[in-house]
């Protein structure tokens, strides 16, 4: 088995979107996440089966991140 790491930063720009799939009672609650919306086109170029989103610092879906974060 291969592993491949990727790293790096961006800016939230938009609300409306959380940090990681948001669920509440099996319910999802937003289109997508941050994680997805990186993690989907990543999984797609390395013809991945899953992917690990590690974060630090907490973003909850109404946050927006001005100037450099």
């Amino acid at each position: 088995m291969e592993h491949t790491l990727v790293g790096g930063n961006y800016v939230k720009l938009a609300r409306k979107l959380s940090q990681t799939p948001w669920e509440l009672e099996g319910e999802r609650k937003t289109s997508s996440s941050t994680a997805e919306e990186i993690a989907n086109p990543l999984l797609e170029h390395f013809r991945a089966d899953e992917y690990k989103f590690h974060s630090s610092g907490r973003e909850d879906v109404d946050v927006r991140m001005l100037g450099n974060g």
